[in-house]
C-alpha cells in the first residue's frame, strides 16, 4: 500500500496538505452519521490532530483511554475494553460515511487494524482517475451482502450490547474481505424500521444474501443463532454459539461468528457456486459425451 507524507502544502502528488485533512475531519464530523456520536468525534479528532502533529507513535489505547474517555487510574486497558469497542465501531461510522455521503470527499481517513494511528489518503489523482484504496472500495464485482442487525431476544442491557456488536462486527469483516460488497448500515435501518419481510428487505437492497440472528442471555450465559439466508427467504446456513456474558468473551465470539458466516459463503466456496460449477461441469461431460456418441454413430456408418 502507497504511503502519502502530510505536508503543510500540496507539491506533490504523494503529499496531503495539513489544511485538505482538517477540512475533510470537519466533514466527517458535521455528517449525519457522526454527528450524533459525541465520543466517536472525541475519537477522531485526537487521533487526527495528533498525528498530523507528528506524534502518531503514542496513540496506544492507555493514552486514548485517558485522554478522549477520561479513564482514571488504576486504568489497565486489558480490563477495560472502552478502546478496541470504539476503534471498532469508529471504523464502521468512517465505511458506512464513506460508501454514502462521503463517497466523493477529496480525502480518506481511515485506520488500519490493530491500529489507532489515522491513515490519510486522497481520493483521486491530480490526472483525474480513480484513486481509491482496498480499504475504501466500494464499486466493484462480488457477492451483494447485507447485514441485517441482530435481534436482542432478551431486551437487556448486555444481549443488547452483544447484537450490536456481532452486527457491527460482521460489517466490518465483510466490508474488507475480497469477493464481497455490503450494504451501509445507513441504507438498511429505514427498511428494518419498516417491519419489511426479508425478502422484501433483499430485494431493495440487491443483496443476494442476508447475515440475520439473534442473542438470547439466560442462565448466565449467552445464546448466539446466527443464520445466511439467500434472497428468497430461504435458509443457507445457520449455527448456535454460546459465550460468558463478559466483553471479552463477546469480542471473541463476535469474531468467530464473522469468520465462520463468511467462510460459509465466500465466493470460492459457497454453495451458489458450487452449483454452478458442478452444472458447469455436468454440461461439460454432457457435451462430451455426446460428442463421443457422435463420433462412435459415425464410425458405424
Amino acid at each position: 500500500m502507497r504511503e502519502y507524507a502530510v505536508m503543510s502544502e500540496p507539491t506533490s502528488e504523494g503529499e496531503i496538505a495539513q489544511e485538505a485533512i482538517r477540512e475533510e475531519l470537519s466533514r466527517i464530523l458535521e455528517s449525519s452519521i457522526f454527528v450524533q456520536s459525541d465520543r466517536l468525534g472525541r475519537f477522531l479528532r485526537y487521533t487526527v490532530e495528533t498525528t498530523l502533529a507528528g506524534d502518531a507513535e503514542i496513540l496506544k489505547e492507555y493514552v486514548i483511554g485517558t485522554e478522549v474517555y477520561e479513564r482514571k487510574p488504576p486504568y489497565h486497558p486489558s480490563a477495560d475494553s472502552i478502546v478496541r469497542s470504539e476503534a471498532r465501531r469508529l471504523r464502521s461510522k468512517l465505511k458506512e460515511y464513506y460508501e454514502s455521503v462521503g463517497k466523493d470527499d477529496p480525502v480518506f481517513i481511515y485506520y488500519r487494524l490493530g491500529s489507532y494511528a489515522p491513515v490519510f489518503r486522497p481520493h483521486r489523482r491530480l490526472d483525474g482517475n480513480d484513486n481509491r484504496n482496498d480499504a475504501c472500495r466500494i464499486e466493484g464485482r462480488g457477492i451483494r451482502t447485507a447485514v441485517l442487525p441482530f435481534v436482542d431476544a432478551s431486551l437487556g442491557d448486555l444481549s443488547g450490547a452483544c447484537a450490536q456488536i456481532i452486527t457491527d462486527e460482521l460489517i466490518h469483516e465483510i466490508g474488507r474481505t475480497q469477493g464481497f460488497r455490503v450494504s451501509a448500515a445507513s441504507s438498511i435501518a429505514p427498511l428494518v424500521a419498516q417491519a419489511l419481510d426479508l425478502p422484501s428487505v433483499a430485494r431493495k437492497l440487491d443483496a443476494q444474501i442476508v447475515f440475520e440472528g439473534t442473542v438470547r442471555e439466560d442462565n448466565n450465559q449467552l445464546h448466539i443463532t446466527s443464520r445466511v439466508v439467500n434472497a428468497d427467504g430461504f435458509l443457507i446456513w445457520s449455527e448456535r454459539f454460546e459465550t460468558e456474558p463478559n466483553i471479552q468473551s463477546l469480542f471473541k465470539v463476535s469474531e468467530r461468528i464473522a469468520s465462520s458466516l463468511i467462510s460459509r459463503v465466500r465466493p470460492e466456496k459457497s454453495s451458489i457456486r458450487k452449483q454452478k460449477i458442478k452444472k458447469a461441469s455436468y454440461r461439460l461431460r454432457a457435451s462430451e459425451n455426446s460428442r463421443s456418441d457422435r463420433i462412435r454413430l459415425s464410425s458405424r456408418r
